[in-house]
């Protein structure tokens, strides 16, 4: 185990990408996205299909306990992430492991603030065991954290999944994102998506949202949350808040407004 985390740490390194609060610009949190420690060795294409191999060969619950392990470390520190909440991805094949839980409940139990650990699920692998999933889900909420359901509307993340469980928040696909404007079926599926999520008390979040039209037609549909290079990239630093508030201005700028409040009274009134 202390081999294979230190290959890890030789390999990856933990990148913070804003999810930005649509309406008014505020971070929501970070999420935690794995890159090349080194990229003269790695590309992030790489990194993405080694860690699509180890899936397969069932290595991928090593890399999840490393990157947790990370994560918890680093949030020792009160400063750490400016103190917005930090959400990396599990595989189902993690979180359906024997041993997972007991591990992940000793892990939160050490932390000082472990409601700023949240988690995504994501869509690589199907989901056997409900009941397995369900309990993670009801056991990482008792210590306030969220659970997403990622790239929902692809793999295996689709509806049925979605009603068998209780997730916090919902995550649409970039696909479904970055056509949105010319793909009135994408448009339908992205209403969609947010109407069952108010039904049912569910925050959205919009992958890949790098157009500020784009940003302007989710806002109106009423999704919660964006993230994209809109906001800010990766990056192994957290983009500060005055950051990301000047990437959106910026934005706002390309569509004629002077300021967001201004806008979002703007696109109040067109709704």
């Amino acid at each position: 185990m202390a081999a294979m985390n230190k290959q890890y740490s030789n390999i990856f390194s933990q990148f913070y990408q804003p999810v930005v609060n649509i309406k008014d610009g505020g971070i929501s949190h970070y999420e935690v996205l794995l890159r090349p420690q080194d990229e003269s060795k790695y590309s992030a294409l790489s990194i993405f299909q080694y860690i699509m191999s180890i899936e397969k060969t069932g290595e991928i619950e090593l890399l999840d306990r490393w990157n947790i392990n990370e994560m918890a470390r680093k949030m020792e520190s009160p400063f750490h992430a400016y103190g917005f909440p930090c959400s990396i991805n599990l595989s189902p094949l993690t979180i359906q492991s024997d041993g997972f839980l007991e591990y992940l409940n000793d892990v939160m139990s050490k932390m000082k603030h472990p409601e700023r650990l949240h988690f995504e699920i994501t869509e690589t692998s199907e989901i056997l065991d409900y009941k397995k999933v369900n309990d993670f889900i009801s056991m990482v909420k008792t210590f306030g954290s969220e659970v997403a359901m990622d790239d929902f509307g692809t793999g295996f993340a689709n509806l049925e999944s979605l009603k068998q469980l209780d997730v916090d928040i919902i995550k649409i696909d970039q696909m479904y994102v970055r056509d949105c404007l010319r793909d009135v079926e994408h448009r339908k599926f992205i209403s969609d998506t947010v109407d069952y999520a108010k039904e049912h008390n569910k925050k959205v979040v919009a992958e890949f949202v790098e157009d500020p039209s784009i940003e302007k037609l989710l806002l109106k549909m009423g999704v919660d949350c964006g993230q994209g290079y809109l906001y800010g990239k990766a990056e192994k630093k957290p983009e500060s808040y005055i950051s990301i508030q000047s990437n959106i201005q910026r934005a706002i700028e390309t569509l004629g407004f002077e300021t967001r409040q201004e806008r979002s009274d703007t696109l109040s009134k067109t709704k």
